[in-house]
């Protein structure tokens, strides 16, 4: 679990840094306090659906900053490294992750015509 902390922490504060954005205009976007986010970025804790769905509603940004991974890219070592975060979640897990990605493709298109 530490492992994927990490990495979604990474990948939070690099969007935040290229869009040079402060933690209190991501804790704003995502509708959260500056400690929540904080712990977020630095991996103490991983974001919810609700604080995720509202980060991307609320950032100037392309959702695939977010969640991109470069998997299609990735190694051999990658590839089986995400295949087996994949094995370790619930049905309800992937089920909430699918929804997430459902809204954000929904979403999307509209706040960018």
């Amino acid at each position: 679990m530490r492992d994927e902390c990490v990495e979604s922490s990474k990948r939070l504060r690099d969007l935040r840094e290229a869009h040079k954005l402060t933690q209190s205009d991501m804790a704003s976007a995502a509708e959260c306090s500056l400690r929540n986010y904080q712990n977020y970025e630095y991996g103490k804790s991983q974001p919810s659906y609700s604080i995720l769905s509202h980060i991307v509603r609320n950032l100037p940004a392309d959702p695939r900053e977010l969640f991109e991974c470069g998997v299609y890219d990735a190694d051999e070592a990658t590839r089986d490294h995400i295949n087996r975060l994949l094995n370790r979640c619930s049905v309800d897990q992937l089920r909430l992750a699918l929804k997430l990605i459902q809204d954000i493709l929904d979403e999307w298109p509209k706040q960018h015509q």
